[in-house]
């Protein structure tokens, strides 16, 4: 039995811890971030058995439908346990989540404000019984936000309603393969409202006790092979499973076996989210006679470890000290607080990249991600801790049965922090210095005819300064697969210099990427001129990250002063609005500064297909309707159009226009592009998407480069962005066809700021960047660690 930490509390991950026994594996949180995580560190993190939340939030379980995904990954049978509502929010992502080659189940943990005597078992297989512990505020009077009730479920009682979300559930993961067409109508309405007791601030945390299955002791092999015994008895396993092997005596399990008795071992996994937690914490692990068994001094059981998830203050509060000072003196106790932690980078290789073409190349259009090796605070300034306190770091592993010592992870394989705050590479630099050099003069030399020719073109300020507000327009790709195959899931900001900005699409993680791209300080900045969120497609892909950054936007101090549109299909406003009734995200916010749904086809360019709505929520395609006005002056814009794109049902590009005279288009790739070119049309930036899958399944000459020129060409558009693409596509499939014609195109890569005006420096350093990763000095920690 082995404890590995996958994730610690960072600005884009939170903790997420991994027990394998034999084969199997238990992972206890996965938030976003956490799946990719999870699969990066190695290829043996399969045959995962169950998922422990502690939390139904997005920060303890924002990554769990990324790794349900991924039936290669899991055991036949998937068990899910966590706190009440997590059958709702399992269910909230019926529209994206969806499988037949595993069974899932969903256990809430029972839940009582006064805690049992009698510890509640939330999951039993052959190596581990698991425990739970309601841990409870001090005032958990209120109620959660609610987001309104559909007339179908405004009737049912809390039975009725649980029932209703199981029925979802098990439809997601059905016993044999289904029809679309079989789901039934309640399938697209929105979820029956929660009746919880508690405020979204102070909602119930749950604890687990992992307990290992009762274990035999070891086998003598003096006593275990009596003169008469058959010579192969051994082999057949039988006297060490607990049978008798017949010879000339009858040889019993206890006649070979060691008689020194073996304690079970115990790992306890403890959230509490703040000081007011704590009283329900200690009341539950006295009240229990098993759990005062584990908390004590001298204990009936041999307790490994405890892992403390630990919200603002509650490390320094004397109560809690003096409850972790409860446990045996050799416990190991790993610690995870934001307060007390450094913000490591968690995904170093990848940021190794970035930071090379930043070094290298341009430190303007490839910034450096933000991190903090500081904590806030020291933990060595807390009097009284147990000795044998560690902070929780990605990569700590421990050993429990049996028990080794604590391992911290390898300071060696980290290439990115010990690069900072320069890069020190000469056979790396020598290697394309020549490159280098020949680009940066072409740089250089465009630089200066372009001024040149600005001069002599613009002949006033007043044109001169709107065209410098066009090249300030900025497009930041903040997840792409653009030359290296990362798993940056797609997002991009668009800034508009005096607006503020718009995000198209927002895949799992966008959060944290936003706050590496800005910084703790300047997230708060950019999230408060987000003025909306297109969504493309209700996919995950492009959809998982939508509720974390609102969630986020909530957090604001002071609240924001003006609203944020989110623009999607009435599948997203559902989902979203079944997420709002278990974490704030601004819905029906009462200063009207809050979020405010948009249908897509109200935004359509014709309006002929306004009437073709597939909801049935006429309050909400109305107040779609009514936002368009608003939703453009809070950008600037003259227009806010979206373009159905064929084959996919509920996939839409949009076409904004600016006053400034500019225009974006975004868009994923479709065969069908006719509407996309003529609602389009003179755009000064198209920026197209297009998947791996489409790019395999493409025909020479039609791939999706191809088409993207195409579409281009015929829009007239003058820049043409490619996102989506993987390393080994580009490899193949870099043929880019340039003629008078032809729009500038170039290909996005993850995080990069690019100015309008900077967009032709990407054909000139596209060389440069194909050959540094081609020649990356650290490839073997690449394929480790994406």
């Amino acid at each position: 039995w082995t404890a590995t930490v996958v994730t610690g509390n960072s600005l884009d991950t939170g903790p997420t811890i991994s027990f394998g026994i034999g084969d199997t594996k238990y992972v206890f949180n996965v938030g976003e971030n956490a799946s990719r995580a999870l699969i990066n560190k190695s290829a043996n993190w399969t045959n995962i058995r169950a998922f422990f939340l502690t939390q139904t939030t997005i920060g303890r379980g924002g990554g769990l439908s990324g790794l349900l995904r991924r039936p290669d990954r899991l055991s036949a049978a998937v068990d899910v346990v966590g706190p009440p509502g997590l059958a709702h929010y399992m269910a909230s992502m019926r529209f994206h989540l969806h499988g037949d080659s595993t069974r899932v189940n969903v256990i809430e943990a029972s839940f009582d404000p006064e805690p049992e005597p009698y510890p509640t078992l939330v999951f039993q297989d052959t190596n581990l019984s698991v425990y739970s512990v309601a841990i409870t505020p001090g005032d958990h009077a209120g109620n959660s936000p609610n987001a309104g009730e559909s007339e179908a479920s405004s009737a049912l009682s809390p039975s009725q309603a649980q029932e209703w979300r199981t029925n979802m559930i098990d439809l997601m993961f059905p016993a044999e393969q289904r029809q679309q067409s079989s789901l039934g109508h309640s399938f697209y309405q929105q979820l029956p409202a929660l009746h919880s007791k508690h405020a979204s601030g102070l909602r119930p945390a749950v604890a687990y006790v992992a307990i290992s299955s009762p274990m035999r002791d070891e086998c003598d092999g003096q006593k275990a092979d009596p003169p008469s015994a058959p010579s192969n008895w051994r082999k057949s396993g039988n006297n060490v499973n607990g049978g008798s092997v017949k010879a000339t005596r009858v040889v019993r399990p206890d006649d070979n076996c060691r008689a020194t008795p073996v304690n079970p071992t115990v790992v306890v996994i403890l959230d509490v989210p703040s000081p007011s937690y704590i009283p329900s914490l200690i009341n539950s692990f006295t009240r229990s006679p098993l759990y005062s068994k584990i908390w004590s001094r001298t204990p009936e059981y041999t307790v490994s470890s405890v892992f403390h998830l630990c919200g603002e203050g509650v490390l320094e509060d004397e109560r809690y000290i003096e409850f972790m000072n409860g446990f045996p003196a050799d416990t190991h106790h790993v610690i995870s607080s934001s307060e007390y932690e450094r913000d490591a980078v968690t995904f170093a290789t990848a940021a190794l990249h970035q930071l090379r073409l930043n070094q290298f190349l341009d430190p303007d259009i490839f910034p450096a991600p933000h991190f903090s090796l500081a904590p806030e605070k020291e933990l060595a300034n807390i009097s009284g801790l147990p000795a044998t306190s560690v902070l929780m770091e990605s990569g700590l592993h421990i050993g429990v049965l049996p028990a080794t010592p604590l391992s911290l992870p390898d300071e060696q394989l980290d290439q990115f922090h010990p690069a900072m705050p320069t890069v020190r590479i000469p056979a790396f630099a020598e290697l394309v210095s020549w490159r280098i050099a020949k680009v940066k003069d072409a740089v250089s030399k465009e630089e200066s005819r372009l001024q040149t020719g600005r001069q002599s073109q613009f002949h006033s300020e007043e044109v001169l300064e709107r065209y410098k507000r066009l090249d300030s327009v900025t497009v930041i790709p903040l997840g792409t697969a653009a030359y290296e195959p990362t798993a940056f899931l797609p997002s991009t900001l668009v800034c508009i210099p005096g607006y503020g900005s718009i995000l198209l699409d927002a895949g799992e993680g966008t959060m944290g990427q936003l706050v590496r791209q800005f910084g703790v300080t300047g997230v708060w900045n950019v999230l408060r001129d987000l003025k909306c969120i297109f969504v493309s497609n209700a996919g995950a892909a492009y959809s998982h990250g939508v509720a974390a950054v609102l969630a986020k936007r909530q957090q604001l101090d002071p609240p924001a002063t003006k609203p944020i549109y989110l623009v999607g299909d009435p599948l997203l406003h559902i989902s979203i609005r079944d997420v709002h009734q278990i974490e704030n995200l601004g819905l029906d916010d009462p200063s009207g500064n809050g979020t405010i749904p948009v249908i897509s086809n109200a935004l359509h360019f014709s309006d002929s297909d306004f009437l073709n709505l597939r909801c049935r929520d006429y309050k909400t395609v109305y107040s779609s309707w009514a936002a368009r006005v608003p939703l453009c002056e809070a950008l600037g814009l003259l227009s806010f159009q979206t373009v159905h794109l064929p084959p996919q049902h509920n996939c839409y590009g949009v076409v904004l226009r600016h006053k400034d005279g500019w225009s974006v288009v975004y868009a994923l790739h479709t065969p069908t592009i006719h509407n996309l070119a003529v609602v389009g049309r003179n755009a000064t930036l198209l920026i197209y998407g297009a998947t791996v899958d489409d790019i395999e399944q493409g025909t020479t000459p039609n791939t999706p480069i191809t088409e993207a020129v195409d579409l281009g060409e015929k829009m007239k558009a003058k820049y043409v962005l490619l996102t989506h693409f993987a390393a080994t596509t580009v490899e193949s499939q870099l043929v880019i066809p340039v003629g008078k014609s032809k729009p500038t195109v170039c290909f996005a890569f993850d995080h990069a700021k690019l100015r309008i005006g900077d967009m032709w420096k990407m054909n000139l350093y596209h060389p440069v960047i194909r050959q540094i990763y081609k020649h990356d000095v650290y490839s073997s920690a690449r394929a480790r660690e994406t």
